[in-house]
């Protein structure tokens, strides 16, 4: 869903470029659709057969990473918190499937993989940054 609401961004940048959205091999209207009925079945699959909880958390990770995060990209480079959030969701959509409850146990999870993708987004812009063939000051000392 990100790719298409980025379709024209895609478009411009050499790394995105080839995705099937940007290169025109899927129409926009075939992928809406393909995104959000798999958005709208894993949410029912996981109400259904897992437990409310599970359900309400993908939809959460799911409406945050589309409807906040991907649109923040553009504005602020701290939609790099914004989006950590939905990237640390998954192992405590596995908690609540198999306790059906949130402990301590899965706001450490949370913790954990939130504030690992921290260094590991500023690692991946640094080495972006060392092969751009314009030279970058960093913005911290």
């Amino acid at each position: 869903m990100n790719q298409v609401l980025e379709v024209e961004h895609d478009r411009r940048m050499h790394r995105t470029e080839d995705r099937p959205l940007a290169a025109g091999r899927l129409a926009g209207t075939e992928a809406s659709c393909l995104g959000i009925a798999c958005a709208v079945v894993a949410v029912i699959e996981l109400a259904t057969q897992v437990n409310l909880l599970a359900a309400s958390l993908a939809l959460l990770a799911f409406v945050s990473y589309v409807f906040v995060y991907t649109p923040l990209k553009r504005i602020t480079g701290s939609c790099v918190l914004v989006g950590a959030v939905p990237g640390a969701l998954p192992p405590v959509i596995g908690w609540a499937g198999g306790s059906g409850t949130l402990a301590a146990g899965a706001g450490m999870l949370f913790a954990i993989v939130f504030f690992w993708q921290l260094p590991h987004f500023a690692a991946i812009a640094w080495q972006h940054v060392m092969t751009m063939a314009v030279p970058v000051t960093p913005c911290w000392p």
